[in-house]
């Protein structure tokens, strides 16, 4: 009996979403960590993924970020007008759910005496080792940190002396998600966690939380498209094993299936047809079949097509430096050995694109400075790297998609550090320098089996879950021109202060105090927001905090604006002020409250006369029995 053929489609979501995806037994409470919230289409998927889970029953909860760390990913330097755009994005982004979940500050769990110890945390680390192998209770706080720093700067080599404060900035941020993190978690039973990438400082705070607690998570990323989201399960999606588990899966689970091997051919041909799909192409401004001014000199052409290694500098063990430390240095070590082994082989080093940068300039025309068997090309000149590809004799990679490309259009290709496509037999992988020298002097070396590479090719053709509830038809929509559930999320300073009386309102004081802080200190003429400010700082009963934020606004704000933070505020202060006084009478002197508090109701006519008796009730060490007047 025969059996008909399978002519279904390729599934649009790859085995990792689908597991995500599906509804359990009973509904799981699940907690979305996404405290970057200006990054597009990254906290978008955030929200969708928040939202499948509510479509499938479960109890959601988000953690969002206002403006609480002295320096994150996306604002090292903790610049308002970036906190205020993000955490504006994060406000319209949690009110589209289909339904009001809970919200947790980035920071809001920590206690007194984690206040306290990150307050201990060092200051200045002698050397980039020194920091890269700092731990804070078995958290690589320090190599979190480093990616960060590595990130900021494009540099492989950081001077820690000169960057100290802002080292300190990032590690103080990093200790500080990562013990808020575990307080959170320990405080509740979530099912699950999702967190954005997972490589950056605050983001792998939540993964090592997450590990440390036992509690699963699921890192995202871009997908195969611009349309589409990848989940990586107990993983970041920089590690490799992982990786390759998902590729193999996909591949097993197409098997047979009429649609996989065009699909898989489909990646290589696109990539070289300039297509962008899930990035911006590197190759689209190279001029086709454009080559090296001495691309024809005699010589056995052998193509060095480098990758960024900053991605990858900081992850942790079993990265890089499978044989060489830096690529750079790798080079270099292999032009000096080959000129006296094979002095008929000459390189031709393509920079990667994306390290279009002076710092990798330098780096790289330092490396091929004095060899005569090595020609530099850089990131920015027009020569075509297929054309490179289709003409040497063979490809060296250290961990670049190039080396999977060069094996599916017929070249050898041999890769020196670890990839994402080791153990496929689809590169050449040696284990140390002596097997790569011998590998690239070889007379003849056969390209591995092309059918080796479209397993690769066919995941990343289709990897990810199509996007239910976010349309966007551009890699990057940094207008915000892309809606999440019929609403594009741009930045919005009216909107946001809308939003921040509704917190309020709604009886989240802590939040409103963050936020209305932000707004004070963006904008010194925020009236409104040193009336929220001061309100909910008197909701939580911190009454020194209210004065100090009532004299700040008194120094900043024009006389009728005080009036009218002063309408929203003076009772409540005076109440405030009442009750502080039952408890224990006040001193009367400079720094008490209600003297301060009247010192600033003198200087608005409507409100003089009552700061005149404040006055002079502190004068005579007023209390809670000749405030009840005033009060009143």
């Amino acid at each position: 009996m025969s059996v008909a053929p399978d002519l279904s489609p390729v599934p649009s979501q790859d085995l990792s979403c689908r597991e995500a995806f599906t509804a359990a037994d009973q509904p799981r409470r699940i907690l979305v960590y996404a405290p970057l919230a200006y990054s597009t289409p990254h906290f978008e998927t955030d929200l969708e993924i928040a939202q499948r889970h509510l479509d499938l029953g479960d109890q959601v909860e988000l953690v969002l970020c206002d403006a609480e760390l002295s320096s994150c990913q996306l604002n090292p330097k903790h610049e308002l007008a970036r906190c205020i755009q993000c955490v504006s994005r994060n406000r319209q982004g949690a009110s589209q759910l289909s339904s009001s979940v809970p919200v947790h500050g980035l920071l809001a769990s920590l206690e007194p005496e984690d206040h306290a110890r990150l307050a201990a945390l060092p200051r200045v680390f002698a050397s980039q080792q020194e920091l890269g192998a700092y731990r804070f209770d078995q958290f690589d706080a320090g190599l979190a940190t480093l990616s960060s720093l590595i990130d900021f700067t494009r540099a492989l080599t950081i001077n820690t002396k000169a960057l100290a404060t802002v080292i300190h900035r990032t590690l103080h941020s990093t200790v500080a998600t990562f013990l808020a993190c575990k307080r959170l978690l320990a405080a509740a039973r979530y099912d699950r966690v999702y967190i954005y990438n997972g490589r950056w400082s605050m983001m792998r705070s939540a993964v090592r939380a997450c590990e440390q607690l036992g509690i699963e998570y699921y890192t995202h990323e871009r997908g195969s498209d611009f349309r589409r989201f990848a989940l990586y399960r107990n993983a970041l999606p920089h590690d490799k094993g992982c990786f390759r588990g998902q590729v193999e899966a996909a591949w097993a689970h197409a098997a047979g299936h009429p649609q996989t091997l065009p699909l898989a051919e489909a990646f290589f041909t696109e990539r070289r047809q300039r297509v962008e799909k899930n990035w911006f192409s590197y190759t689209k401004l190279q001029e086709s079949g454009r080559l090296p001014a001495d691309w024809e000199r005699p010589a056995r052409r052998l193509v060095l097509f480098t990758s960024s290694e900053f991605e990858f500098a900081a992850i942790g063990e079993g990265t890089v430096g499978r044989i060489y430390p830096q690529q750079s240095a790798g080079l270099r070590r292999l032009a000096g050995l080959m000129a006296r082994r094979s002095p008929q082989t000459h390189f031709w080093v393509r920079v990667h694109p994306n390290d279009n940068n002076p710092l990798s300039i330098k780096t790289w025309t330092e490396a091929v400075a004095g060899l005569a068997n090595a020609t530099l090309i850089l990131p920015a000149e027009k020569v075509d790297s297929y054309a490179l590809l289709d003409g040497a004799d063979r490809i060296l990679t250290f961990g670049s998609t190039v080396g999977i490309e060069a094996t599916y259009w017929g070249k050898p290709s041999i890769c020196g550090e670890h990839s994402f496509f080791d153990g496929l037999e689809a590169q050449y992988e040696p284990a140390d320098e002596a097997e790569l020298l011998e590998l690239l002097c070889r007379p003849e070396l056969t390209p591995k089996p092309r059918e080796n590479a479209l397993r690769y090719g066919f995941y990343l053709n289709t990897a990810g879950a199509n996007f239910r509830h976010f349309v966007t038809d551009q890699i990057s929509d940094y207008s915000f021109k892309s809606p999440f559930r019929g609403r594009c999320l741009r930045p919005d300073l009216e909107d946001l202060r809308q939003r921040l009386l509704a917190l309020f309102q709604a009886g989240d004081f802590a939040r409103t105090m963050s936020i209305a802080g932000l707004l004070a200190a963006f904008n010194a003429n925020d009236d409104a927001a040193y009336a929220l400010l001061v309100l909910s700082q008197l909701k939580v009963g911190a009454l020194e905090s209210a004065v100090r934020s009532l004299e700040t606004a008194a120094a900043r704000l024009a006389p009728p604006q005080l009036e009218n933070v002063l309408k929203h505020t003076a009772s409540g202060l005076l109440d405030a002020l009442m009750h502080a006084a039952k408890k224990a009478p006040s001193s009367g002197g400079p720094s008490d409250p209600a003297r301060r508090t009247g010192a600033v109701l003198l200087q608005s006519a409507p409100f003089a006369a009552v700061g005149r008796k404040l006055l002079a009730l502190a004068d005579r060490n007023g209390n809670a029995r000749v405030l009840e007047p005033i009060v009143s």
